[in-house]
């Protein structure tokens, strides 16, 4: 609206007005600009910042600057341009805050609070948090309910691994937990549920997908018709430990999609929900993990896991395996959406050849 009144009252200074209109139009264009020029700051578009300030300026009535009315009916021109352009393009940044703990103590509530103000973004574009809502930060599309997968410890907070979602075009999205700042690492692993083909994704330095393993691969049905295998996890302890316990992302949104997009986001943040997930009882922090996930396709009455789907990767993505270890299973039902998946969980020995890796059975 400031913007619109400068470019009103430029357009009129073209004819001719008693010369208090022109003094007027000074505070008047010389204050929208200066508001213009902070706001654009506080948005980050420094090329507006400079150039209204700049206007600011030319036009401020305490100094003025005195120039041929010629050359001042070029700058008026140019500045209406300039006032509309900036209306239409300056767009307000939509704010994406997530806390993640269990239980905030006033004093770190407080410590949380500052690091908001005082960063405009907080955590790395691997996390997963941020990864999840990838369409709706870059292009407005709402994606489905996130469920956000945790495991159980008796020593620490529930622990972030991984994230589902069902979409509205019925592909079923896992993310897993990744390094800060991991580049070109399996992002997500997509289902397509109508044709049971499944793809992993991952993203170049330039932000462009690519899908690393070839061709899509279907759901292993050798080991139970209604609980087919999906793909398997293997995630370092450690990953799971350095995650981003606070993230936040400024947003610019267009102007005619705001309100649609802020509600997107407040409801985002409302559907979003936590499953705990089992682990097995062990002493100590595992050095890694190792899930195996399945979709349940049919009625389940009880889940019974042949141990060998464990050992059948376990060959390429760990070295320094004990053979024929059979470690202990514990598998968890979680729904997502109108489906629903069983992860197993167990905690081998051996080193996994990379912090985070997915992988599928007898190389399916």
């Amino acid at each position: 609206m400031p913007a619109a009144i400068a470019a009103l009252m430029l357009f009129g200074a073209l004819g001719d007005w008693p010369y208090g209109y022109y003094q007027l139009l000074r505070f008047v264009v010389c204050g929208v600009g200066g508001y213009t020029a902070f706001v654009a700051y506080e948005w980050q578009k420094l090329w507006a910042t400079w150039l209204f300030a700049l206007i600011a300026v030319l036009f401020n009535p305490l100094i003025p600057i005195h120039l041929p009315r010629e050359v001042w009916q070029l700058i008026d021109v140019t500045c209406i341009f300039l006032f509309i352009a900036v209306a239409v393009i300056l767009r307000k940044p939509i704010v994406f805050r997530k806390i993640i703990s269990d239980g905030l103590t006033k004093e770190n509530d407080d410590d949380v609070s500052r690091l908001f103000r005082e960063n405009d973004n907080l955590g790395a574009d691997s996390s997963l948090w941020l990864r999840v809502i990838r369409q709706l930060l870059n292009d407005g599309k709402p994606p489905g309910k996130p469920v956000i997968v945790t495991f159980e410890t008796r020593k620490r907070d529930n622990l972030p691994f991984g994230a589902f979602m069902l979409t509205n075009n019925n592909r079923l999205i896992f993310w897993p937990a990744l390094p800060p700042n991991a580049e070109q690492v399996h992002d997500h692993v997509t289902l397509e549920l109508q044709s049971g083909k499944t793809h992993i994704t991952e993203y170049d330095s330039e932000g462009k997908a690519i899908h690393p393993r070839g061709d899509w691969r279907r759901l292993d049905y050798s080991q139970d018709e209604s609980l087919p295998l999906w793909f398997l996890l293997s995630l370092r302890f450690d990953v799971l430990l350095d995650q981003d316990r606070a993230v936040q992302r400024k947003v610019p949104t267009p102007s005619s999609d705001k309100q649609r997009r802020e509600a997107k986001f407040i409801n985002l943040c409302k559907e979003m929900r936590l499953e705990p997930i089992a682990m097995p009882a062990i002493d100590a922090d595992p050095y890694w993990i190792y899930c195996a996930i399945f979709l349940v396709t049919g009625e389940l009455r009880d889940i019974n896991l042949d141990p060998r789907i464990f050992t059948s990767c376990l060959e390429t993505l760990v070295k320094e395996c004990p053979p024929n270890e059979i470690p202990p299973i514990i598998a968890s039902k979680v729904s997502v959406g109108n489906r629903e998946v069983v992860i197993a969980v167990s905690c081998p020995s051996g080193i996994p050849t990379s912090s985070v890796d997915i992988g599928f059975p007898n190389g399916n």
